[in-house]
C-alpha cells in the first residue's frame, strides 16, 4: 500500500489535519503526519475544524516526531512550506503553500483547502 507523509515543523496543525483528511478519503494509501520539532499536543481547533465536516479524530492524538523510517518509508512526503527541502528526499517531496491558521475561520479555510487539494491527489495518483 501506498505511504504519504505530510511533514511539517510542529506537527499540530496543517499537517495532522492533512493526515486525518487524507485517510477519511483514500481508498488505496494511508498517511501519517510528523514534526521536525514536534509540538506538546495537538490544536484543539484541528479536531473542532474536522468535526465540522464530519471526519473524526482520537481524542489522544498526538504530536510525532519524523524519523528516518519515515521518510524511508514514505512513497510521497509532503510539505506545507515550512520545511527545508534540501533535508528531504527530492524524488519525492512536494511543497504545498497553505498558511499556517490561527483563528477558527483561518482553520476552516486551510481545512477546505485540504480537503480540495487531497482529494484531487488521489484522484491524479489513484490513491
Amino acid at each position: 500500500m501506498e505511504k504519504v507523509l505530510f511533514a511539517c515543523a510542529e506537527n499540530k496543525k496543517r499537517s495532522q489535519m492533512a493526515e486525518a483528511i487524507f485517510n477519511h478519503f483514500a481508498k488505496n494509501a494511508v498517511a501519517k503526519s510528523a514534526g521536525t520539532m514536534p509540538a506538546q499536543e495537538v490544536d484543539p481547533k484541528v479536531k473542532e475544524a474536522l468535526a465540522e465536516i464530519g471526519i473524526a479524530i482520537s481524542d489522544d492524538i498526538a504530536p510525532k516526531k519524523v524519523n528516518n523510517e519515515m521518510l524511508a518509508n514514505a512513497n510521497l512526503i509532503i510539505s506545507f512550506g515550512c520545511l527545508v527541502a534540501a533535508l528531504f528526499p527530492k524524488e519525492k517531496f512536494e511543497e504545498w503553500q497553505v498558511s499556517d491558521p490561527q483563528t477558527t475561520e483561518e482553520f476552516r479555510t486551510v481545512r477546505d483547502d485540504l480537503v480540495a487539494r487531497i482529494k484531487t491527489l488521489i484522484q491524479e495518483r489513484n490513491f
